[in-house]
């Protein structure tokens, strides 16, 4: 058995000393080598048990890792409009992603950060797609205005009602320019459309802060992709869902 240096100029110095000490002593060494043998060999138990979970982690996350998504302006992908004849807009942005593996996800959920009371479901769904598949370049998907941009849809057909029935008909003979609107209407008719606008960007800005891209890896396990960047595994404790 290997002993250390010290314990050998221990031993050479107690070889005269009484049998008793001798045994005495012999024992205090043997407890010592035994102690150390034992401490190098838990750190080297957990060194290899630590690389063993770096190597699973690694593996696990072979497909999630290469999945990454944002929201930008979109190029026609889906390009709609929310509110009435009278005061819309343009929902212009979409969401842009990446699966550089090469298999599909599935059940993917876009989610943003729920707001209304029920606190303990942390998450909303507001758009759903059936899969995200492999691509060599960034892909665009259309986004469910109506669930993105709730308090908008709201606040349009409120504008709406608000204005006079002579603006409603003007508009519906030109929508474009609003043919024959005097200028106190024209104001009124573009203050609205203004604070729509305003209403829908709010909307936007929170989104792309709190928006989340959960979807099933081709193996079963769930992932969250954060619209920062931040990957996560989904666990059964994990917070829970509510439908947009």
């Amino acid at each position: 058995m290997y002993l250390p240096s010290f314990v050998k100029q221990f031993l050479e110095l107690i070889k005269d000393y009484d049998p008793p000490a001798v045994s005495a002593a012999a024992a205090v060494c043997s407890l010592v080598v035994s102690t150390a043998a034992a401490f190098f060999a838990f750190r080297a138990y957990r060194k290899q048990s630590g690389q063993l979970n770096l190597a699973q982690k690694h593996d696990l996350r072979w497909q999630s890792s290469k999945i990454a998504a944002w929201i930008a302006e979109d190029d026609g992908c889906g390009t709609s409009r929310i509110g009435t004849t009278t005061v819309n807009h343009f929902v212009d942005h979409g969401l842009w992603y990446i699966n550089a593996s090469d298999l599909p996800v599935y059940q993917v959920h876009l989610l943003v950060d729920n707001q209304e009371s029920a606190r303990w479901i942390r998450y909303k769904c507001v758009t759903v797609y059936e899969r995200l598949m492999p691509t060599e370049e960034p892909q665009c998907l259309p986004l469910d205005a109506r669930k993105v941009f709730p308090r908008s849809v709201e606040l349009a057909k409120q504008l709406h009602d608000e204005m006079p029935v002579e603006i409603h008909e003007k508009v519906a003979k030109d929508p474009l320019l609003g043919g024959g609107l005097t200028s106190e209407q024209r104001n009124q008719h573009n203050k609205a459309w203004a604070a729509l606008q305003a209403s829908m960007e709010e909307e936007l800005r929170y989104l792309m802060k709190t928006g989340v891209l959960d979807f099933r890896d081709s193996e079963g396990n769930r992932w969250r992709r954060h619209l920062d960047g931040h990957l996560e595994t989904v666990r059964l404790s994990s917070p829970r869902i509510v439908s947009g």
